[in-house]
């Protein structure tokens, strides 16, 4: 078997984690066994090694995996209520309020995809999935106009005024979605989810760390 950098060059070893095969120049001499990328990984933190056996120690990949998934299953509940609702109030023959049932289904629909993106650790799904998640944070009630979006859970702080000013909090842990027209509403409400700027928060962290990754990558490749 030859060597998998330089494949005129017969192998001396297989890496143990990435199981390719190098020659004598393409294995890391501090790592005995290992290519120079797996090396890298184990500097970088994510991943360690074990005598022969490497054991993934990927944090990331965890909370990324999590996030993801919670996102396909608020999506897929969230499109579930949707027609629920739909089909209970028996609006259908209603154009407006299939229409902006519709736009809430798209939105369940992208967190879903978003999800998915999340799960296959690719760059678009971090940004779709800030996109989904930005949508969720504002909450309100203002010149009668209505305005709420859940595909997950919620922890909201809302400040309402009416015929009294009052803080509340509210908690939730299924999707929901709320826009409507009352222009007699004499109510104005501002609410804030913390849920989704928490992800968001995440979600900038960890395509920090996969770029960095990515790059120290290509630059070992490129070194090679």
């Amino acid at each position: 078997m030859n060597c998998y950098y330089h494949p005129e060059i017969e192998a001396s070893v297989q890496c143990h984690l990435c199981h390719i095969h190098l020659c004598d120049k393409c294995h890391d001499a501090e790592h005995p066994g290992h290519c120079y990328s797996c090396a890298l990984q184990y500097r970088n933190g994510s991943i360690r090694l074990k005598g022969e056996k490497i054991r993934h120690v990927n944090r990331a990949g965890t909370i990324r995996k999590i996030i993801g998934w919670y996102e396909i299953i608020g999506g897929i509940v969230g499109i579930l209520i949707t027609f629920g609702l739909l089909l209970r109030l028996s609006e259908l023959n209603n154009l407006v309020v299939t229409i902006i049932s519709l736009i809430f289904v798209a939105l369940y629909l992208m967190s879903c995809l978003a999800g998915f993106l999340l799960l296959q650790d690719m760059k678009s799904g971090y940004s779709l999935s800030m996109i989904v998640q930005a949508f969720q944070f504002p909450q309100f009630v203002f010149q009668g106009v209505t305005y709420t979006f859940i595909a997950g859970s919620q922890f909201t702080v809302q400040w309402m005024q009416g015929i009294d000013t009052v803080f509340k909090t509210k908690i939730g842990l299924f999707s929901e979605f709320n826009f409507y027209i009352q222009l007699d509403s004499n109510v104005t409400l501002i609410g804030i989810n913390f849920v989704p700027i928490v992800i968001i928060y995440v979600l900038i962290k960890q395509l920090k760390v996969r770029t960095t990754k990515v790059r120290r990558e290509l630059t070992s490749e490129v070194k090679l």
